[in-house]
């Protein structure tokens, strides 16, 4: 029977964990070459609705909560972008590529959607600090 001493163990571990690791580190190098890339959102094609072209609901915030209305506020009010936002038919958040598709250019006071596949959005401004 050979006897392996203890160096010699401690060698082969050391090259086992070292071809491990390399390994590793070829795998990791391949794996991110081959991520999908996501679409850059200018590449997206979207129509501009007007507001009274879906369904929408306003939430203005009154003494910390929000309160139901169909005007979109002149002043005094800020968009809130992650409270606002679209539902799918299942009642789903809409995303495209990881952004609410929903967005509200308050020097226009347009609403703009990326997307037609929504059955009600809902806009939340908050009341701006004096």
């Amino acid at each position: 029977m050979i006897r392996l001493s203890l160096s010699n163990k401690i060698k082969k571990i050391v090259i086992l964990l070292i071809v491990i690791e390399l390994t590793s580190i070829f795998l990791m190098i391949k794996s991110y070459k081959n991520k999908p890339e996501m679409m850059v959102l200018d590449e997206v094609k979207y129509k501009k609705l007007e507001p009274k072209e879906i369904k929408y609901s306003i939430m203005l915030e009154s003494n910390g909560e929000y309160i139901e209305t169909k005007i979109l506020p002149k002043q005094g009010y800020i968009y809130d972008q992650d409270k606002s936002g679209c539902i799918d038919k299942d009642g789903e958040m809409i995303y495209i590529n990881g952004v609410n598709v929903l967005s509200y250019n308050s020097e226009l006071r347009k609403v703009e959607l990326l997307t037609e596949d929504t059955e009600l959005c809902y806009l939340y401004f908050n009341k701006e600090d004096n």
